[in-house]
């Protein structure tokens, strides 16, 4: 059976009039611009494990802006989350993922589960120490 199944890139490729493998070049460079072009902050949890605390090289807490965005969650390793937002400062620091609810049993919730493992100081058994975010916010400029 052939894969006859339209992906909607292609879509995009040809109203751009670019073929899909010279799209996604193109978005490969604005990727590498924008990973190149970021803040990283090291990652937290607060006290009650509830909320991430984001803080820059020199230690400061970093506030995200009020704004759509996507961010990256690594480790020197590798990537382990990759997500979006429509409000990259409450979906970091503000949405508990009822963390909080006793009752709650995590599965294929990656954020919920990243602060259990930083809550209760099992990230380094798994190799999440140290533990990093990057945020790619919607009005990010690329250099190209």
């Amino acid at each position: 059976m052939a894969f006859n199944a339209k992906w909607e890139l292609e879509e995009l490729s040809q109203q751009l009039k670019l073929t899909t493998p010279d799209l996604l070049k193109e978005f490969n460079h604005d990727l590498t611009d924008i990973i190149e072009n970021s803040s990283t902050f090291r990652l937290n949890v607060s006290s009650n494990g509830n909320k991430f605390i984001l803080t820059d090289s020199t230690g400061n807490e970093y506030s995200p802006p009020k704004i759509a965005g996507l961010y990256s969650i690594f480790t020197a390793k590798g990537v382990i989350y990759y997500g979006e937002s429509t409000n990259l400062n409450d979906r970091q620091l503000k949405q508990p993922d009822n963390t909080a609810d006793s009752n709650k049993v995590f599965r294929n919730q990656g954020r919920a589960i990243i602060k259990l493992l930083l809550h209760n100081g099992w990230g380094n058994i798994v190799g999440l120490d140290p533990i990093f975010m990057q945020l790619y916010p919607e009005n990010c400029t690329l250099t190209r």
